[in-house]
């Protein structure tokens, strides 16, 4: 079951085109190591782009993360652990 979190977090990633591709989060003075990207999905809010991810770490847990083009910052939205 998803633990909604809703939090800014710090990313490490690439920007590659088309789009952007998270390495690694920083959350809760954790560094979490990205070591899949199970889906990715893009969303409009008014003229930005909001870039969604559902990822996995090292350890099997599921996180939903998403890339804000307004204010190019990151937020976790959801969280599962293994």
């Amino acid at each position: 079951m998803y633990e909604v979190i809703d939090e800014p977090i710090e990313v490490d990633c690439v920007f590659k085109n088309p789009g952007v591709i998270p390495r690694m989060f920083f959350w809760r003075k954790r560094i979490q190591r990205i070591t899949k990207i199970n889906g990715r999905w893009q969303r409009r809010e008014g003229k930005f782009t909001i870039y969604c991810f559902a990822v996995s770490d090292e350890n099997g847990n599921n996180y939903e993360i998403e890339f804000h083009t307004e204010d190019m910052g990151w937020k976790m939205l959801k969280v599962e652990f293994e």
